[in-house]
């Protein structure tokens, strides 16, 4: 985390997923904020290709995907003056903006760029006979589904059979479905942080176990006994608490011969964390696996912002992780709030009070989307600078990776 001092202009850099059929990420893309002052309005696409690429080498391709592709927006003069060269020719894909034409001289530097392992995307694409020339290089057609109509979707995905179709903005689980049984294999958007609600839907038993798990380390005191019960009776998360203690984190001097013994030389703070992790990791099992990682990263990302925001950290990351935890148990956040006696400022945000807690989930809600001016309102508000803000982010996912949940 950065410390307190003299502030230097900082350029946010966001991610967000792209999935394949079986909701398996594919890769990310890779979102810039232009300036200190503004957001990116369009006025320079130029700057902003080039500036996001420069971040994105300075806060490290690896942290920001993970070992998976990445999309990287371009315009006319950040393909034709080399800038892409920065990334690794067969993990990134070329986002072609829509304002790029099909000149002569593009279409020679894509398909020298095509020879060496680059991959071209077209964004926001419509369906345009001008546009030829791009579609016979394009590996990746972008379809904005908040944009394109039903019956457009569907002629894109019956005329353009050469390239694979992304569905971008894909905020239902139902779209996400659509779109497939459409022939799009790739998709965009936030469905998977949504929870798919089935009417007269009973939690299953196991995460049933995983709820009262939750409720019992909420609890003002911890009741040591209790917890040992609970995960007696749910093996894989036995099976964890014996993995995390004995490795090299802790190198305990002594045999541990029992599940209290061991959660008590976790430790308090320690333990609550621990078992909020463990327990949301195995709840989301049958989940994409990026909704968890995302969850812990919001969680993180929250608890390290609320060191300089005044708030708690326990807290924060509390109200981080259950803020998606009806996506992972499939349950409304309001029956949740019922059954896990949550800290009250936690329970006040998740069902959208107004407290601080709110407005920093608000801010981080904001950052993921890329949508930089709500961020930048809210992080004011909690007066976070915004090398602190960018800084927490790297710092959360870096953590997350380390964790290897998946």
């Amino acid at each position: 985390m950065s410390s307190p001092g003299t502030a230097t202009p900082t350029r946010f850099i966001a991610r967000q997923p792209i999935f394949d059929r079986q909701q398996k990420v594919a890769g990310y893309e890779l979102l810039f904020r232009q300036t200190e002052e503004n957001c990116y309005t369009g006025t320079d696409p130029d700057l902003a290709s080039q500036k996001v690429m420069d971040m994105a080498v300075l806060v490290g391709v690896n942290v920001l995907s993970n070992g998976n592709s990445i999309y990287v927006n371009c315009t006319r003069d950040t393909i034709m003056n080399g800038f892409v060269s920065l990334f690794p020719p067969k993990q990134t894909v070329l986002e072609l903006l829509e304002t790029v034409a099909p000149e002569p001289e593009l279409i020679s530097a894509c398909r020298e760029l095509r020879g060496k392992g680059y991959r071209i995307a077209l964004d926001d694409f419509v369906d345009d006979p001008r546009l030829a020339p791009l579609t016979k290089l394009a590996d990746i057609i972008k379809v904005d589904f908040r944009l394109a109509s039903p019956a457009v979707r569907a002629k894109i995905a019956a005329n353009y059979r050469n390239a694979e179709l992304l569905a971008e903005k894909i905020e239902t689980h139902e779209e996400f479905a659509g779109a497939a049984k459409l022939g799009y294999s790739l998709f965009q958007g936030f469905f998977f942080c949504k929870p798919v609600m089935l009417s007269a839907r009973d939690i299953a038993a196991s995460r049933a176990t995983y709820l009262r798990v939750l409720r019992a380390i909420n609890a003002p005191e911890l009741d040591y006994f209790e917890l040992e019960n609970l995960i007696k009776s749910e093996p894989a998360l036995c099976y964890r608490l014996f993995r995390y203690l004995n490795s090299p984190v802790f190198a305990f001097h002594t045999e541990i011969k029992s599940i209290v013994q061991g959660l008590t030389l976790l430790g308090e703070r320690d333990l609550r964390k621990w078992l909020t992790v463990a327990c949301a990791a195995l709840a989301g099992e049958k989940k994409p696996a990026e909704l968890v990682a995302f969850a812990l990263v919001r969680a993180r990302f929250c608890e390290l912002l609320a060191h300089w925001s005044g708030a708690s950290e326990a807290a924060s990351f509390m109200g981080g992780l259950f803020s998606l935890i009806d996506a992972i148990l499939d349950t409304p956040i309001s029956s949740i709030v019922k059954q896990v006696q949550l800290p009250s400022e936690v329970s006040v945000a998740l069902l959208g009070g107004k407290n601080r807690l709110r407005t920093l989930l608000d801010m981080v809600l904001a950052f993921e989307a890329g949508e930089w001016s709500r961020c930048e309102q809210n992080a004011n508000e909690l007066g976070l600078r915004e090398d602190i803000v960018s800084q927490a982010h790297v710092n959360a996912v870096q953590w997350v990776q380390a964790l290897q949940i998946n």
